[in-house]
C-alpha cells in the first residue's frame, strides 16, 4: 500500500485488519510512505505512524528508502530546502540536471503573464513535448493564475480529470492540484500560485508540488516569498546541509 501517510489512521488499519487474511498481525503487508511532508490531509494533530500500527500489529519490520530516484539532484535538493528541511532528508540523485527556474510575480495580472510566456516558450521548444509537463497550483484550474489562459493563440490548457474530447490542434498542457497530483510524477513540472511558503501546510504542499518533477521544474512564485526563499538558500552553505 502506498501513499501510507495518509492511511495510517485506525479506522483504515481496523479494516485491512478485517479484510486481509491473517490480520495485520499474521498477514503478509507492506506498507511504503513519505512521513516528511507528504502527509498533507489533516489528522487532527501529529501522529506518529509506528504508534497507531503498533497499537494493531506489535511485530513488523521497518527500513528505510534513503535515496531520491525520482528527481534530478538540483530539484531534489531545492524542494528540501524551500520546503524547510534543516537537513538533506535524502541522498540526493546522481543526475544534476538543469537549473530549477524560478519567475517572480507581483500580482495575479503579473503572474498569468509569466505563467503565459513560460508556456509560450515550452510550446514553442521542439525538444519539449507538451505531453510531458503538467501545470500544479495549490488552488482548481478556475482559481488558479491558469484560468485566464485555457485557451490562447499559442497553446489550451485542460483539466487532468476531465477527459479529451478531441485531438487538440494547439499543444496542449495539462492542469491538477498539487493534492490530486501527490503520488503521481511528470518529467516536466509548472509549479504556479506560489504565494506563501511560511508554515508547516504551505511548506508541506510545497515539498509535494516540487517533488514530482523528474528532471525539469519551473516554479511561479509571489515576491513577497523572497525573503523566506533567500533564508532557504542561506541553509545550503551551512555545516549542517553538508
Amino acid at each position: 500500500m502506498d501513499e501510507a501517510q495518509d492511511l495510517i489512521k485506525p479506522a483504515v488499519l481496523q479494516m485491512l485488519d478485517a479484510w486481509l487474511k491473517g490480520g495485520l498481525a499474521k498477514g503478509r503487508w507492506a506498507f511504503f510512505g513519505d512521513f516528511h511532508r507528504q502527509a498533507i490531509y489533516g489528522t487532527g494533530g501529529p501522529v506518529n505512524p509506528h504508534e497507531v500500527l503498533a497499537s494493531i500489529c506489535s511485530n513488523y519490520a521497518r527500513a528505510a528508502l534513503r535515496q531520491n530516484c525520482r528527481n534530478t539532484r538540483r530539484i531534489g535538493e531545492e524542494t528540501a530546502l524551500l520546503s524547510g528541511f534543516e537537513s538533506p532528508p535524502y541522498r540526493m540523485g546522481q543526475v544534476d540536471g538543469a537549473p530549477v527556474d524560478y519567475v517572480n510575480y507581483d500580482d495575479s495580472n503579473s503572474q498569468r503573464a509569466a505563467l503565459e510566456r513560460v508556456l509560450v516558450q515550452m510550446a514553442s521548444e521542439g525538444d519539449i513535448k507538451p505531453a510531458d509537463v503538467v501545470i500544479l497550483s495549490r488552488y482548481r484550474l478556475e482559481e488558479s493564475a491558469a484560468a485566464g489562459l485555457t485557451n490562447t493563440t499559442r497553446f489550451c490548457i485542460r483539466s487532468a480529470d476531465i477527459p479529451a474530447s478531441a485531438r487538440p490542434r494547439k499543444p496542449m498542457f495539462l492542469f491538477a492540484t498539487a493534492q490530486a497530483f501527490k503520488g503521481m510524477e511528470s518529467k516536466i513540472v509548472v509549479l504556479c500560485d506560489v504565494d506563501r511558503i511560511e508554515n508547516e501546510e504551505d511548506r508541506s504542499l510545497l515539498y509535494v508540488a516540487m517533488s514530482r518533477a523528474r528532471s525539469l521544474l519551473t516554479v511561479v512564485l509571489h515576491t513577497r516569498t523572497r525573503m523566506a526563499v533567500r533564508e532557504a538558500f542561506r541553509k545550503k552553505l551551512s555545516e549542517q546541509w553538508r
